[in-house]
């Protein structure tokens, strides 16, 4: 919903916006200083002043009192620059989606000026309702398309903004969807793979093996590895699946039956997160593979499994995932405004619509043109610098990250800028 309140960018937070856009490179996210100086809210209370710039459809189920406001009727108004946000904001997902909502109206609230108005529609978490919600915000002079979440929902989407010359920035990490007008924003694994190799292989690690569960992440997992070990002149020795429903010890018995001779590996990737990985890696010294011979190696779904440091095997281990260097402020602001931790992917919005706020706000007006997505010095947000490839996909400069018992600990920082083309 609209208030006639003005969103108000603090002098530093301008400034840092117009210098960024000088050198190509948009700052997204505002400074730790300005986010604990930011006005605090009574818990559960969310502030009027993050629902501005907000235009609702009227089919959407308001989720809050605010929401529930009488809708003003609608003012297109001149110069607007109108951006669609397509989230599951019921069904089984709608925890998740009102997560990326008010952190999309965070974004908005710090960085947009008032020309930017937010369209969110719930896309119901299904194909068919991204479909309604597109065909919505479109209607309504979409000129950018952030979401939505889910791979299969991608397609109903990009097939309807394509035809008008609109982007499409997905939060999927699904890279088929990629290209063609869609942008794949969210967290690859193959990247996370191809990061915590190159730093294995620089600590001396030279045969690698893996164990994966036989799902599309899992083969996805095997795949990045194959490429990043032959990329590297590394040996891949070992490949090992199990169904994601059964015991995975007959699996990790097979490889360390077969760890001697060609099979040997002084590395093991495990394509695992939570109480799965503890199964995991509480079965590997069982069956002699020892990690002060083996270096264990994950993927970001190790990311905040406080739980996988009580597992000895584990402290030590290695894995890759962006810096976390720019959300405790945005978690601490996010509980502060919503009285409740926001979910792990409400950074992934926050950045997505600071892009758009930034893009729409260069000297010629809004600028969503591909050539400008496609900035090769790239965006800083929560999440660490990121720039769009030319086939659509996102890369992400990721730190390296040693479990120990008192924490996740960064042993190889995440690139501050992107290395340019020659």
């Amino acid at each position: 919903m609209r208030r006639s309140a003005t969103v108000r960018l603090s002098r530093a937070c301008r400034v840092a916006v117009a210098a960024a856009l000088a050198w190509s490179v948009c700052v997204l996210a505002p400074t730790v200083a300005e986010a604990q100086a930011a006005p605090q809210a009574t818990p559960g209370q969310p502030q009027l002043e993050i629902r501005k710039n907000l235009l609702p459809d009227s089919e959407m189920a308001p989720a809050d009192e605010t929401m529930a406001a009488p809708v003003p009727p609608r003012d297109f108004g001149t110069g607007q620059v109108r951006v669609g946000l397509l989230l599951p904001l019921s069904g089984p997902h709608a925890r998740l989606g009102r997560d990326m909502l008010d952190a999309a109206l965070m974004a908005v609230a710090d960085m947009a000026d008032d020309r930017l108005v937010l369209l969110p529609r719930d896309d119901e978490g299904t194909a068919e309702g991204a479909q309604r919600a597109a065909a919505s915000a479109l209607e309504d002079g979409a000129a950018l398309i952030l979401g939505p979440l889910f791979s299969t929902s991608v397609e109903p989407v990009a097939s309807q903004a394509r035809p008008l010359g609109v982007s499409v920035l997905s939060f999927s990490t699904d890279r088929s969807v990629a290209g063609n007008g869609v942008f794949v924003m969210g967290f690859l694994p193959g990247q996370q793979v191809d990061r915590v190799v190159s730093y294995a292989a620089e600590k001396g690690s030279k045969r690698m093996a893996v164990l994966a569960p036989a799902t599309p992440y899992g083969r996805i997992v095997v795949d990045a590895l194959r490429d990043a070990t032959t990329k590297r002149g590394l040996s891949l020795t070992q490949q090992r699946f199990y169904s994601p429903g059964e015991d995975p010890a007959p699996t990790v018995r097979g490889l360390a039956q077969g760890a001697t001779g060609p099979g040997a590996f002084d590395a093991l990737l495990i394509a695992e997160g939570g109480e799965k990985l503890q199964q995991v890696a509480a079965l590997l010294p069982y069956y002699d593979i020892d990690p002060a011979q083996v270096h264990f190696l994950g993927t970001g779904l190790w990311e905040g499994a406080i739980n996988i440091r009580t597992e000895t095997a584990l402290i030590g281990a290695w894995f890759a995932a962006p810096s976390t260097a720019g959300r405790g402020a945005f978690d601490k602001r996010f509980k502060e405004i919503y009285g409740r931790d926001p979910a792990r992917l409400a950074t992934m919005a926050y950045d997505s619509a600071a892009l758009a706020a930034v893009l729409g706000r260069t000297a010629g007006g809004a600028d969503f043109s591909v050539a400008r997505i496609e900035a090769p010095n790239g965006f800083s947000g929560l999440d660490g610098i990121f720039r769009f490839r030319s086939d659509g996909l996102v890369e992400r400069a990721l730190a390296v990250f040693e479990v120990q018992r008192t924490g996740m600990t960064p042993v190889s920082p995440a690139a501050e800028m992107f290395p340019l083309p020659d």
